[in-house]
């Protein structure tokens, strides 16, 4: 599945856990942007009904950031959660 920031894949596995995958190259940007949205997704992972549902689910940044040489925004923030709220909604 994919919108303006993410792309999930995401496929059944055969535990009650589920597992996470964060994949986000140099081409997004820094070390610091790379690791805060690391960060963003993992939280929302955490607190999401999704962890106990039995899915593996990786999670690739998109390249809608990566002209910017500064840190991400609270705006651009504002747009990752909502993409990750609008996705993981789509999974379960």
């Amino acid at each position: 599945m994919r919108s303006n920031s993410i792309l999930i894949y995401y496929k059944p596995n055969n535990s009650n856990v589920s597992r996470l995958g964060i994949s986000a190259s140099k081409k997004f940007g820094n070390a610091v942007k790379r690791n805060k949205l690391k960060r963003i997704v993992r939280e929302y992972f955490r607190i999401s009904t999704l962890k106990n549902s039995g899915f593996d689910i990786l999670v690739v940044a998109n390249n809608r950031f990566t002209k910017q040489k500064e840190p991400l925004s609270e705006k651009q923030i504002f747009f990752i959660r909502e993409d990750l709220a609008k996705l993981f909604k789509k999974i379960v």
